[in-house]
Formats: C-alpha cells, sequence, structure tokens
C-alpha cells in the first residue's frame, strides 16, 4: 500500500479503471514516455494534441501519451490510482482538488519549478491559488473569473458603478441586473468588503465585518428596482439571454450561449463598484497541472520539461483558441476581446481556496444569504451563527 492510506472502497475503484489507464507511474523503469490524464475534449483536446506533438518533436524518443477521463471521475480516479503508488505522471485539474489531493500525499511540489522569472510572467492571483503553505503544488494553465454581461441595446455603456446601473433608464418590464444569489455568485462583494474564508494557516477566518457588512447589502441590493434575484441559475441567465434584464453577472462558461443570442449587442466588462467606490472581488477558479509523488526521479526532468511546453506563450495561445482563458497578463493583447476582460478581472480576484473545507463554506453562506433577504433575519446574528456553524463543520471534517 506505500505511504497513502487506502481502503476497500478504494480498491473496488481502482479494479474498475482501464488496464491502459493505469500506465504511467506504475511503469517506473521507463524515462522515455510520460501519461497525462485530463477530462478535455472537443476543441480543448484538439489543442493539447497539438501542444504534446510540439514537445515530442523538441524531445526526440520521448512520447507522450494523453488519456481523457471523464471529468465527474477524473479526481477520484487519480486519487485512487495514486494511492495505490501509480496513476499517470500528471493530471490536469483544478485549483480547488488541490487541499484534498495534498491532505492525501499523492502530490509532489513543484516549487523548484516556479522560478522567480517564470513566477513573472503569471497572474500574481494565479500563483498564490496554487499555494499550500510554503510550496507550490500546482502549474495554473488558465482561469475562470465572473465579470458584467450587459444587453448594449439596453444598456449602450457598461455601468461603471452600481449607482450607475441603477440610474439607467429601462423599459419598465426589464430588470437592470439579474443576479444568482448563491454565494459564490455574490461573493465578490464579501470579498470586496475585505471578507476572508480561512488564514494563513487553513483555519476559517469569516469574523469581523465583511459579512455583515455583505449581508446588509445583499438585501438592500435585492429590494433595489430594477434588480432581480434568485437562487435558480436557469432563470437569471434566461431573463438576461431574452433580453429580460439588461445585465449580469456571470463567468466565461455562459460566453457562446449569450454570444449566440444577443449577436453584436452583447457587451463585457469588468464588475460595478460597490457604494464608496469599492472594488467587487470575484473567486478566480484555475485550471492547472498537478504532479503525482509517484513519478520515479528519474522521469521528474521529463515532467519539468512538458510543463516548460504547456507554458509557453503558442502553447497558451491555441488552447485560447479553443476558449482558455491564459494566466499570462503579457498575451492580453493577443486574445479576444472577451477573454481580455475575464483575465483583467481576475487580477482583481481572489484564488478560488485551493483547501476541500472549502465545501462546507457554500451552502451554509447560501442560507444566510437567504435568510436576511428572504425571512428578514439580522444581519449580524445571521453571519455569526453561519461562521459558527461552519467552523463547526471544518472541525468535524465532514459538510452535514
Amino acid at each position: 500500500m506505500g505511504k497513502k492510506g487506502f481502503g476497500f472502497h478504494h480498491l473496488l475503484v481502482l479494479l474498475a479503471l482501464p488496464a491502459l489507464g493505469l500506465a504511467g507511474c506504475d511503469d517506473a523503469g521507463n524515462d522515455h514516455a510520460l501519461v497525462l490524464w485530463h477530462a478535455w475534449s472537443g476543441s480543448e483536446q484538439a489543442a493539447l494534441k497539438g501542444i504534446i506533438r510540439q514537445f515530442e518533436v523538441s524531445h526526440p524518443g520521448i512520447s507522450v501519451t494523453a488519456l481523457p477521463v471523464p471529468y465527474n471521475q477524473l479526481r477520484n480516479k487519480f486519487l485512487t490510482a495514486a494511492a495505490a503508488n501509480g496513476g499517470p505522471d500528471l493530471v490536469i485539474g483544478n485549483v480547488d482538488w488541490l487541499g484534498e489531493l495534498h491532505a492525501a500525499q499523492v502530490i509532489r511540489p513543484l516549487t523548484h519549478w516556479l522560478t522567480p522569472e517564470r513566477r513573472k510572467q503569471l497572474l500574481p492571483t494565479a500563483v498564490a491559488a496554487m499555494a499550500i503553505g510554503s510550496e507550490t503544488y500546482a502549474i495554473p494553465e488558465s482561469l475562470e473569473s465572473l465579470a458584467l454581461y450587459y444587453n448594449k441595446a439596453l444598456l449602450p455603456v457598461a455601468p461603471t458603478s452600481m449607482e450607475t446601473l441603477f440610474r439607467a433608464p429601462m423599459p419598465p418590464d426589464v430588470k437592470r441586473l439579474a443576479i444568482r444569489t448563491s454565494f459564490f455568485f455574490t461573493a465578490p462583494w464579501y470579498l470586496g468588503y475585505g471578507g476572508h474564508i480561512f488564514d494563513t494557516r487553513g483555519q476559517v477566518d469569516m469574523t469581523g465585518p465583511a459579512g455583515t457588512d455583505f449581508l446588509v447589502w445583499m438585501n438592500k441590493l435585492l429590494k433595489s428596482p430594477g434588480v432581480g434575484g434568485k437562487d435558480d441559475y436557469s432563470y437569471m441567465d434566461g431573463l438576461f439571454r431574452e433580453g429580460k434584464a439588461a445585465a449580469i453577472i456571470n463567468g466565461p462558461w455562459a460566453l457562446a450561449d449569450y454570444q449566440k443570442a444577443m449577436g453584436k449587442n452583447l457587451g463585457l466588462a469588468l464588475l460595478p463598484t460597490m457604494p464608496g467606490g469599492i472594488a467587487a472581488r470575484p473567486f478566480v477558479g484555475l485550471k492547472c497541472l498537478i504532479a503525482n509523488d509517484n513519478t520515479p526521479k528519474s522521469r521528474r526532468p521529463l515532467v519539468d520539461a512538458f510543463l516548460d511546453t504547456m507554458s509557453l506563450p503558442d502553447s497558451a495561445l491555441a488552447l485560447s483558441a479553443a476558449g482558455h482563458i491564459p494566466v499570462q497578463p503579457a498575451l492580453s493583447d493577443r486574445l479576444p476581446e472577451a477573454q481580455r476582460v475575464f483575465l483583467a478581472q481576475a487580477g482583481h480576484g481572489e484564488p478560488l481556496p485551493n483547501l476541500a473545507a472549502m465545501g462546507m463554506v457554500w451552502e451554509p453562506m447560501d442560507k444566510a444569504i437567504a435568510a436576511v433577504t428572504q425571512q428578514g433575519s439580522d444581519p449580524a446574528q445571521t453571519m455569526a451563527e453561519t461562521t459558527a456553524l461552519i467552523k463547526a463543520r471544518t472541525a468535524k471534517g465532514h459538510g452535514s
């Protein structure tokens, strides 16, 4: 079993993995081949294949096998295989996987790769997201952030502040803003008020005035004329696509649908400032390359070399053409306009916490927002109770 914990449930999952999927770290004697697991498809998978071809041309005699795994299975399959001292050399995953994988002792630091020169080429928010303690446990590939989509037929000029948005003339049957009221979509205001989730030790740190200020603001916002708020993504999304809301806060995953619905009338801008000029600071999610701790030391230089190739501007631009938003600010002028906006907004965001305990924050905060905005609960008391609940859940290590 090695140094990792490995129970009967994990054994059953491991036995279900395709034999090919276990190639990689199990093949400890082969220093001329790398195995990469990913969940990409379509144009992004084609871009990855092109990058691999370039790597193999630049490194004669070296091969890279990229194995697609369904996204909803990828994390658990990697964790299970790596816990049994196998798995691929690299996996392309999400930043919020890092805490769990680190706790399971199946990934290794890549701090040595992230030299000062390389660090300067990457968005600081993206670099910060890869850290656990003093070590860097992944290399960022692309980012996701919230921004403000707006309908130019209803809002000819992007509002730079919430006050500007509230003053915009609007037909009586059209909302100025559609907002899903869950914590992920409203967190830019919590973070904008100076809120935190964890301290530097990874302990829950949500005390202080930011939480109360956030809930007071949410209550005021959702009672403002022309604001449509509901914890229902499809409903809010539909309001905007159908021209029943002039603006919506959403991420790059919605871009293609909005372009199809609005064409040249679609605008995208940084999130408007809150009253007092306070900047909204969204969570920044990241796709990243994560290294298996089981890769033999003799093959680790190949992993570093592949990271070099994945981080080249040409590689980032190839993936940009497939819809990925690069983490290299210097490439901004070479990106489509929408990607430039998301990259700029991410520069004013906060890294999505990479700790597994973040999964225990979303539901209590969703309920806190609903309690204040729908049931009239006191913001300060609600935030205090919610913080205590989150602390208790994280201390127990479960989200029930």
